[in-house]
């Protein structure tokens, strides 16, 4: 009869709370990255975005991305092609799904870490495509920019940095001023990295059509003469998000054709009917 009461009282206890998983900053150990973080544009998820890889000498494809951060996942569609619009492989179209993690504008796939912002591109004829930019850097506060990304090295080596730039006067208002630069870097298989800071200054400069701020300081180490450092911090125009020169960028455009879809496998061989 114990032992009954026991069984009962084991099966009415509650059951244990699921565990949180760990988030992104501290999976990749991030050392700079806000607690507040901007929100992720809504049209991340609600759009699929494509990209193409052409070649002169052909053999290119096209892949499109379908992000779903509540499952926790992304599609990746890929079709192969001789030429764009010639010898498509529609019988090869390969299908995958990987790991998705979202954070703010922290967006983390592949073994690659992004912060992601929109744009738009205009044709000449007024068509407007919505751009996804994988690699921004992202206004955090006013006048803070902030930005991490994931790069792959020789030998199946990878290293992590954030950059967060603080400017005492807006820099899309001012021509010059004064700046606080941090910049944190580890490689992937160490616990530890390193940080550095400094203070310099801040000119706003073109470079062809492109106007952005260039960053110059010194980097103070104990027992080293001082090193110069110099920063690009690339303005937000058009379809050009803000970006440091320092970091990767990939960009999708929104889809304007449907993702194929991948042809059925052969089901198994069957005797002809009767007539």
């Amino acid at each position: 009869m114990l032992a009954v009461a026991l069984t009962a009282l084991a099966l009415a206890a509650p059951a244990d709370p699921p565990v949180k998983a760990a988030s992104i900053p501290e999976r990749w150990l991030l050392k700079l990255a806000p607690k507040e973080l901007p929100k992720l544009p809504e049209p991340f998820s609600k759009t699929t975005w494509t990209q193409a890889y052409n070649p002169r000498a052909g053999g290119g494809w096209n892949e499109w991305f379908a992000f779903a951060p509540e499952a926790g996942e992304v599609t990746v569609t890929r079709q192969n092609f001789r030429f764009p619009g010639v010898d498509v492989d529609a019988k090869g179209v390969t299908v995958r799904t990987a790991p998705l993690a979202v954070q703010g504008v922290l967006v983390e796939f592949d073994r690659k870490l992004y912060t992601v912002a929109l744009s738009e591109w205009k044709s000449s004829e007024g068509k407007v495509t919505p751009l996804l930019n994988l690699g921004a850097a992202v206004e955090v506060r006013p006048n803070v920019w902030y930005q991490a990304f994931s790069d792959a090295l020789e030998k199946g080596k990878f290293k992590v940095t954030e950059l967060q730039v603080e400017f005492a006067a807006d820099p899309r208002k001012k021509d010059e001023g004064k700046v606080t630069v941090r910049k944190h870097m580890r490689m992937l298989d160490e616990t530890e990295g390193e940080t550095t800071e400094f203070e310099g200054t801040f000119a706003k400069k073109e470079f062809g059509s492109r106007v952005g701020v260039e960053i110059t300081g010194f980097v103070k180490k104990p027992g080293a003469e001082p090193t110069p450092a110099r920063l690009w911090l690339q303005q937000a125009a058009d379809e050009v998000p803000a970006k440091f020169n320092l970091a990767p960028t990939v960009r999708l455009a929104a889809a304007s054709d449907p993702t194929p879809q991948p042809q059925p496998a052969p089901g198994l061989v069957q005797p002809p009917k009767k007539p």
